[in-house]
């Protein structure tokens, strides 16, 4: 008795009154015999209430301990009830989800062909503007080039300098003024206060405007010597001779100052002004001399170089590299076109196999999920059949022990089992799901063996879609020329 009397008082120590007790579950919290009778004391219970002739011989209704007895394991039905409600309902949204996934899975696959022709159709008709456009400025521009060749007499194709032999001579200019302006610097020490840094200073100055002005003149006025027409050739002629006069001028006018430095450092640009308006030639140094034939040596490379630069024929390589430029314009939006359909394509077989993968496992899922439904009312009835032994046990246990401490005879209701109250069982059934699944399943089976056709058809509207932005005929067998 002492035993028990601590056991009640630390539950009670324990108990808080603000917590619900916790559902039962057929799973993870079931109704057993063991546990009601330890929470309801049953064998104490019924030792005492039997020692004390209670219920009466005559009683007709159960009493207190057998109620709370009823009263647990219809909860416990009840509670596996709202169990089984609520798993119906997420297994019945499942069904009808993954009815709806493969159904999806489904349109998409049959109309995987017609989409990839819609967006492949899109995506011509997109640039369809853009690309005629290119197509036109390429043809006019060949045109252009076909004629300008013909008038000026041309049989060969344009050579101009691109890439790396075009960085090559920018470098060759640029070590020309480097060049020079080293060469130079050595000269103008003399007479200088700064010596050779301020001496760099200045011929820096003066290479860079020597070796400037003789490439403006060779890129764009002594291949005029080339052209066709007898007046531009006379042009041509007179361009270098002027380009010759003005780089014999410039060279002077260095060396002339190289000579002002050595006699009158402070006023070195008047000396070599007058010098040149007296006597041009009359260099005092041999030093001057030498740096006067190495400036024209300077501009003479750097006309040559940028002479060099472009095709002989004055505008022969301009023209020539409006058309290629013109041309590798439309190619360029070809190639973005087909990449774009290739991607498409790509992306419409993959999309193709994943529908039909999804397909095949939701279809998977959906027998699983009607499997489950099965399980679930099985599950029920079987708790249901464990509340029911549930309750004849505990009442049994408890009214032998309350008979085997009675001095009267027990009452006569001890002979009869207690009728639970019927509850209302959810519609477990899985026909119509059935069905569902019977359908899916031969349209997934019709479908798949139609896949290998649908890729078959995507491919062949690829090459239809493909070969309608091939570039035209117009643009090819040409040399471009340049190097």
């Amino acid at each position: 008795m002492l035993k028990e009397l601590i056991k009640k008082i630390l539950k009670w120590l324990i108990h808080n009154p603000s917590e619900s007790p916790k559902p039962f579950h057929p799973i993870s919290n079931p109704l057993t015999v063991e546990k009601v009778a330890e929470e309801l004391n049953i064998e104490a219970e019924g030792k005492r209430l039997g020692s004390a002739n209670i219920p009466p011989s005559d009683a007709t209704a159960l009493c207190g301990i057998e109620a709370q007895i009823i009263q647990i394991v219809q909860k416990a039905r009840q509670d596996y009830t709202n169990w089984a409600k609520d798993r119906l309902t997420v297994i019945n949204k499942d069904i009808n989800q993954l009815d709806m996934s493969i159904f999806s899975h489904i349109s998409n696959i049959s109309t995987a062909k017609t989409n990839f022709e819609n967006k492949a159709n899109k995506i011509l008709t997109g640039n369809d503007s853009l690309l005629k456009g290119l197509a036109s400025d390429a043809r006019n521009r060949k045109v252009e080039f076909n004629r300008f060749k013909e008038a000026s007499k041309l049989e060969r194709d344009p050579y101009y300098q691109t890439g790396t032999r075009l960085v090559l001579s920018w470098a060759i200019l640029a070590f020309l003024i480097i060049a020079e302006a080293a060469a130079n610097a050595v000269f103008f020490q003399k007479g200088i206060w700064g010596g050779l840094i301020q001496g760099f200073i200045y011929a820096a100055v003066f290479a860079f405007i020597n070796v400037s002005i003789a490439s403006l003149w060779g890129y764009f006025f002594i291949s005029q010597i080339n052209h066709v027409s007898v007046l531009r050739k006379m042009f041509g002629i007179f361009f270098i001779i002027l380009a010759f006069i003005i780089a014999i001028v410039i060279s002077l006018t260095i060396a002339h100052y190289r000579d002002a430095l050595g006699s009158d450092p402070d006023n070195a640009a008047r000396l070599a002004l007058e010098n040149i308006r007296n006597n041009a030639f009359g260099l005092k140094e041999v030093h001057s001399w030498f740096l006067f034939i190495l400036s024209l040596i300077f501009a003479t490379g750097a006309g040559y170089d940028t002479y060099s630069m472009d095709d002989k024929y004055p505008g022969y390589g301009k023209i020539h590299k409006q058309y290629v430029q013109a041309k590798q314009d439309y190619e360029i939006e070809i190639d973005d076109i087909r990449t774009q359909l290739e991607n498409l394509k790509k992306s419409s077989l993959e999309d193709l196999e994943k529908a039909s993968n999804k397909s095949q496992n939701d279809l998977l899922q959906l027998y699983e999920a009607i499997q489950n439904k099965s399980s679930t009312k099985t599950k029920l009835d079987a708790s249901f059949n464990d509340a029911e032994n549930c309750k004849t046990a505990l009442l049994q246990t408890f009214r032998s022990i309350n008979q085997l401490h009675r001095s009267t005879p027990m009452p006569k209701y001890f002979n009869d089992d207690y009728i639970l109250t019927r509850f209302t069982i959810p519609d477990f059934s899985s026909k119509d799901d059935e069905q569902k699944y019977a359908v899916r399943h031969k349209e997934i089976q019709t479908l798949s063996s139609q896949i290998l056709k649908i890729k078959e058809d995507i491919q062949a509207t690829f090459v239809n879609e493909y070969k309608k932005i091939s570039p035209e005929d117009i643009f090819y067998g040409d040399s471009i020329g340049a190097v």
